[in-house]
């Protein structure tokens, strides 16, 4: 086996490896003969360390010299039997493993008994940092206050929230939302290269048919701040489908984060693949005091 090389991993295909099975005896007719061949998966390093038994497995018997040899081709977790990560991580005893051994071996020829060796066979994939975020660290949370008028009538909340008090509406009046982002920016950043790897923090805000209404990101790189402001218009009529924020309406909010996984200067990953998702709140519709 040659030129074994780790490929674009998804959620739902977490292993992937392409290598190509190329004879050292190029004259040979080995590829003709070989009727049979095995390929495992291991969970751990047992190309250095001590054999296990294989998480996963599976034996060709057919096209095998016209599938495999002299062409790279790739050994997926689907291929495996396993769907996702989550079934990754169920095989795995509950935990992603920091790393997991692909093998080819067992190839045989017709009779069964004749077994031809094949060199470099194992190779360790390294299980990539996104995804071992996904298992070992704290999943983020998400904490929304509901900003009323009366919040802004002290100069200090009118300095945060960058509006002023509005003397058409009412003090209980809900005129905007504070969208907290909660996760633990060091542990995320021990997984990576690079003196920012959180590049943004993405806020959404959907309302109650799931539709996407507004959307905020703060560049991380700059200003580590973790909270987003969503204001409401004043709405329009009841019959009207608002579409854009504004009180009449219910809404709920979610964000994820952006990150530079290989230190490059360019966010190329988001994280969690589950976005924490508030619960909704709604806000009544209410008629100017003036």
């Amino acid at each position: 086996m040659q030129n074994w090389k780790q490929k674009q991993y998804s959620f739902e295909n977490p292993i992937v490896v392409s290598t190509e099975m190329i004879s050292t005896v190029p004259e040979s007719d080995y590829a003709d003969k070989i009727s049979s061949i095995t390929f495992n998966l291991y969970k751990g390093d047992t190309k250095n360390n001590i054999q296990t038994a294989p998480i996963g497995s599976f034996t060709e018997t057919e096209d095998i010299k016209s599938r495999y040899y002299n062409k790279e081709f790739d050994l997926t977790s689907k291929m495996f039997g396993i769907e996702n990560l989550d079934a990754l991580r169920e095989i795995s005893g509950g935990k992603l493993s920091r790393y997991y051994t692909l093998e080819v071996t067992d190839a045989y020829d017709n009779s069964g008994t004749n077994k031809f060796d094949i060199l470099n066979n194992k190779y360790v994939f390294e299980t990539p940092a996104m995804l071992l975020l996904e298992d070992e660290v704290a999943e983020p949370t998400i904490a929304v206050t509901e900003i009323t008028n009366d919040t802004v009538k002290d100069a200090d909340m009118q300095a945060k929230y960058g509006v002023s008090y509005d003397n058409k509406l009412d003090g209980s009046t809900i005129i905007g939302y504070e969208v907290n982002a909660i996760f633990d920016k060091a542990k995320i950043e021990t997984y990576f290269q690079g003196e920012h790897p959180i590049t943004k923090l993405n806020f959404y805000a959907k309302d109650q048919r799931n539709r996407l209404i507004e959307t905020k990101s703060i560049d991380f790189t700059t200003t580590e701040n973790y909270t987003a402001y969503f204001f409401l218009d004043y709405g329009t009529d009841y019959k009207v489908e608002d579409e854009k924020l504004a009180r009449g309406n219910t809404y709920s909010f979610s964000y994820d984060i952006s990150i530079d996984s290989n230190n490059d200067g360019a966010d190329d990953s988001v994280f969690p693949s589950n976005k924490p998702i508030s619960k909704t709140f709604t806000s009544i519709k209410k008629r100017s005091n003036l």
